[in-house]
């Protein structure tokens, strides 16, 4: 019983270079988000850290001077704040006296966070970050005991901020680079990984188009030798049950070539007198000579075959105008009459044919349209690009999607064939024609309604 291969939902919508790509950008952003969140708390902590220490031995050193200057009984208090060495856009007050002095006009009691004065009213130093209108801050409080004062500082800490802005766009940006330089990697290393699978897939694609003798070269790389040394196997294995195949096609037919000849000769000996004969014995002859016909063209038709199989057909390039060629195969089949156009009418149908294979192919083609498909009524010669292309176009019903690649199989007839007399080999023997050409014979649907059949050949020069 065969068992289809199970397929993951989706598994079909990205190529696997790009999900290995994606994987590793993904990767890539893992470990990169990781390490800046870890880089940029750490720096944070530090900076944060530095910044509250500086602030705390400036404002102690301050605090100190003040101090000392109070101890004089004629010191003026606002010039002590005003003499003050402060870092830039810090601010000081003073509680002395049971009065507020500040460094700076609008500094005043209103600019020190509540929590921090009740800790100072509890007689012990503290500081504090907070946010206000104007940004963020530090505010450090020390006690004086000595002269029954309290001295704050406030220090902003934008260049902080700043600084930590920096570090995270400095980290968001090397994100970035990371997960697409990750991508990029992802991108280069599944394109090697996958080379040597683009490599089996190209053998396989020409050994199913005819290529026996296709192989691989074997690998150095364990992982892939295996994969090479199967595939050998394989076409060595297809190489010779097709030789061998071919050859038994072969054989058979010229075996049967000598009774048949012997049968044939008689035939037309008995035909000679068949004025003689009774009339049931007549009609027994007629009989005779159609099947004795019919098993002739067979034979010959499989050793065609077995030659085309096997590659010991003959090809003689030369170079040839394929619109004169179709106009003597359609007169060579009694269509003489019907008129070959060529698109573009000026059109040069030149290429390097032989014109045994062509002319095979065409003849099939005008034969299998008048029996099987109501007669030819349309021939086309058409140059388009790299290609130049025979198009056969009959009255029949056409041939259904489902059918056009089987049609081309050997013994296999068309729909509607009934008794209609043929070995079933027509449409084999003309795609296996054009492809020794390095051509091929496709059907579709006639613009009449029809089939078309059509012998679409390369354009090239003799070499």
């Amino acid at each position: 019983m065969h068992v289809a291969p199970r397929v993951r939902p989706g598994a079909d919508r990205f190529g696997l270079r790009l999900r290995a790509a994606t994987a590793a950008a993904a990767g890539g952003l893992a470990v990169t988000v990781a390490l800046s969140l870890g880089t940029f708390f750490a720096v944070r902590s530090t900076l944060i850290a530095q910044q509250a220490d500086l602030a705390e031995r400036q404002a102690l050193a301050n605090a100190r001077l003040v101090q000392q200057e109070l101890l004089d009984p004629e010191v003026v208090v606002g010039d002590v704040l005003t003499q003050l060495r402060v870092a830039p856009g810090a601010r000081a007050l003073l509680l002395y006296d049971g009065r507020w002095f500040g460094s700076s006009i609008g500094t005043d009691e209103a600019s020190i966070p509540p929590p921090l004065l009740a800790q100072l009213d509890t007689g012990a130093s503290a500081r504090q970050w907070y946010v206000d209108a104007e940004g963020g801050h530090l505010a450090v409080g020390i006690v004086l005991p000595a002269v029954a004062a309290r001295y704050v500082e406030l220090s902003d800490v934008d260049n902080l901020e700043r600084t930590l802005g920096a570090l995270r766009t400095a980290l968001a940006a090397g994100t970035l680079i990371a997960t697409l330089g990750g991508a990029g990697i992802g991108w280069w290393s599944a394109g090697r990984a996958l080379r040597p699978l683009r490599r089996v897939a190209d053998a396989a694609t020409a050994l199913a188009r005819g290529g026996l003798s296709t192989r691989l070269t074997p690998e150095p790389d364990p992982d892939l030798a295996r994969l090479v040394r199967s595939f050998n196997e394989m076409a060595d294995a297809v190489e010779t049950r097709i030789e061998r195949e071919a050859r038994f096609a072969s054989d058979t037919s010229h075996e049967l070539r000598t009774p048949l000849t012997a049968l044939t000769a008689a035939a037309d000996v008995v035909a000679r007198r068949r004025d003689d004969l009774p009339e049931r014995a007549q009609v027994a002859l007629d009989v005779l000579v159609r099947q004795l016909d019919r098993f002739r063209r067979l034979v010959l038709d499989l050793l065609e075959i077995s030659r085309l199989d096997t590659g010991t057909a003959d090809r003689h390039l030369e170079r040839a105008d394929l619109a004169e060629l179709t106009r003597r195969a359609a007169t060579a089949t009694g269509f003489g009459g019907l008129e070959v156009r060529c698109e573009p009418p000026t059109g040069d149908f030149r290429t390097a044919v032989d014109r045994r294979h062509v002319d095979r192919v065409l003849v099939n083609l005008l034969e299998n349209a008048e029996r099987h498909g109501g007669g030819p009524v349309a021939i086309t010669v058409e140059r388009s690009g790299t290609d130049v292309a025979v198009h056969v176009d009959d009255a029949g019903p056409g041939v259904p999607p489902e059918l056009r690649e089987r049609i081309f199989e050997r013994f296999a007839r068309g729909p509607g064939s009934g008794d209609v007399p043929g070995t079933g080999l027509g449409l084999s023997l003309a795609a296996a024609h054009a492809a020794v050409l390095g051509g091929t014979v496709r059907v579709a649907d006639a613009p009449s309604g029809g089939a078309r059949f059509s012998l679409v050949l390369p354009r090239r020069e003799i070499r």
